[in-house]
């Protein structure tokens, strides 16, 4: 399940919490005493507090409330909690969050996952950050792999803010981005197993065929559900079935809601990812070639043998 933060905490508050994060030198702290929160119902943390109106203290001590409540259903259904990233602004704070839900569910099995917006220059430092601090507490780790999907919202903030642009240059350095953390990410996997499970969330051919090439040089098993992939449902099924042929468990995301909610939601996915329209021409290209060859063989009774395909 994938869950959207700012639907359970106003983007004021989060930001209040970004920015304290951020600026803290004891970040483990933070976490920790924020998971304490999360357990026993009530934050007893000035430090989160300053700044903060009455009302906005309560409306962080019921959203903390609100997110044990999910982890607790989670763990109790089986069910993978995948917290969707938002905005840089709001990213930390989305961060905190989920470490602290993190070092509560995930000591045995990664029940809460993060999600990594690889068109991030700070991508693989964000990753790596968090992948020690949940060693640093002992908890197994879940990631979400994703390019991301603000690109224009970003570069248009940091221009009209003055400061540099936190996304990569161009696709191609996106790109080299995504790779880098999957194959960092891969690497861990492999040391470990049992605590690591990722998700590769990609409509791109090329870094599926990376991912592939780095999972089988490190010989982790396909069924052991360790390395999983992702695409959004009636996407790019000329790369999730041959995945799910070959062992792979593959997400696919299904988004639901009000037409007006949901058409945004598509278009940002299509903006993130260039090769998504190109796989859609592709797949309609498969398609088509299918039909083809099946009318070919009804019309061919004769025909002993259906050749084998592969999309």
């Amino acid at each position: 399940m994938q869950l959207k933060v700012t639907g359970l905490l106003s983007a004021d508050v989060l930001i209040h919490l970004a920015n304290t994060y951020t600026t803290s030198t004891k970040a483990l702290s933070l976490v920790e005493n924020i998971a304490n929160g999360m357990i026993s119902g009530q934050l007893k943390m000035s430090e989160l507090f300053d700044g903060l109106t009455r009302q906005e203290r309560q409306c962080l001590e019921h959203a903390v409330r609100r997110f044990h409540k999910i982890g607790m259903m989670a763990q109790t259904k089986g069910v993978k909690v995948l917290v969707d990233a938002e905005y840089t602004y709001l990213n930390p704070a989305i961060n905190l969050l989920t470490m602290a839900l993190m070092a509560i569910f995930n000591t045995d099995s990664p029940v809460i996952w993060n999600t990594y917006q690889c068109y991030l220059k700070k991508a693989l430092e964000t990753i790596t950050t968090e992948v020690e601090m949940s060693q640093k507490l002992g908890v197994c780790f879940g990631a979400k792999i994703v390019r991301g999907a603000y690109m224009v919202q970003e570069h248009q903030r940091a221009v009209s803010l003055g400061y540099p642009s936190p996304i990569c240059e161009n696709y191609e350095a996106t790109n080299n981005n995504y790779n880098k953390v999957v194959k960092y990410m891969l690497d861990h996997v492999q040391t470990g197993q049992s605590t690591c499970n990722i998700i590769i969330a990609t409509h791109n051919e090329e870094s599926v065929r990376l991912a592939i090439r780095r999972v089988n040089e490190l010989g982790i098993q396909p069924h052991l559900g360790t390395v999983n992939f992702g695409q959004l449902l009636g996407m790019s099924d000329q790369i999730t079935f041959p995945l799910a042929s070959a062992g792979f468990t593959v997400y696919k995301s299904i988004p639901y809601g009000p037409l007006g909610e949901v058409l945004p939601y598509l278009a940002r996915r299509a903006m993130e990812n260039q090769t998504v329209l190109a796989g859609a021409r592709k797949e309609q290209q498969l398609l088509w070639q299918e039909i083809k060859l099946r009318a070919k063989n009804c019309l061919t009774p004769n025909l002993r043998e259906i050749p084998t395909r592969t999309f």
